[in-house]
């Protein structure tokens, strides 16, 4: 996978996303995220943590598409 995705469950924020930056969005919950295991090298996060639901799955999840180095 390569470039930047914009995961949301807002389709107004993916589509502002996809208007002002142009970039793609994917509509889900940070806790179900679509995505294979160790799908990216970097996850931001931007002003939304406070916004998960259930914020040890959300976090977990994004451990689990997060691309880890050798032995850890």
């Amino acid at each position: 996978m390569g470039g930047v995705v914009v995961s949301d469950l807002s389709g107004e924020m993916l589509r502002n996303a996809r208007k002002k930056a142009g970039l793609d969005g994917v509509r889900a919950r940070t806790e179900q995220l679509p995505f294979p295991d160790g799908a990216f090298e970097r996850i931001i996060v931007v002003d939304a943590l406070h916004h998960f639901a259930r914020r040890e799955e959300a976090l977990a999840e994004l451990v689990r598409v997060l691309k880890l180095p050798v032995g850890c």
